[in-house]
């Protein structure tokens, strides 16, 4: 049996899973909730899906820190915006409603390209684009999928096939 601090009783760890906001965090508190009712780790990890480590890992963290520690800590230690601010967002729409510089389709370097000169920056990776990469690439779909600048469909070129007595002698 692992040893649960009681920062929280198990019916307020009850409550935790039943309001939580997002399922991680509620699969947290269920977890927290189980070990604490006395199930085994082995039975936590059948039940919730998580490992072992990762149960141990909840089990330390919950331990020293308490219910804050509880839940996607990611969307916590993040900064905002710095590259898909939501001015270059708005100058990128606009900017994808006429054809790129060199009357091609938009593309996602193309995309990048223009971010960069935006910020003033040599060079910006299509990759650097982050969370809201989503409304990007949406908009570049949309640009080339309404017909806007869109080409026919890929070709894939096949290397030709070699003759049928190709052995070699």
């Amino acid at each position: 049996m692992v040893a649960i601090a009681d920062h929280l009783s198990v019916d307020e760890l009850d409550r935790g899973y039943r309001s939580a906001k997002d399922g991680t965090t509620a699969r947290h508190y269920e977890v927290i909730r189980f070990l604490a009712k006395g199930h085994s780790t082995t039975q936590v990890a059948a039940l919730s899906g998580f490992g072992l480590r990762w149960i141990e890992e909840l089990v330390v963290r919950y331990n020293a820190f308490g219910p804050d520690s509880l839940g996607d800590l990611r969307r916590k230690n993040g900064k905002p915006a710095s590259i898909l601010t939501d001015g270059l967002l708005e100058a990128l729409r606009r900017r994808l409603d006429s054809p790129p510089d060199d009357g091609g389709v938009w593309t996602s370097k193309k995309a990048a390209g223009f971010i960069a000169t935006f910020h003033g920056l040599s060079s910006c990776s299509t990759q650097r684009t982050g969370r809201r990469s989503a409304h990007l690439h949406a908009a570049l779909y949309a640009r080339t999928a309404a017909g806007r600048n869109a080409v026919g469909p890929c070709r894939r070129t096949h290397r030709q096939q070699p003759p049928q007595d190709h052995r070699r002698t």
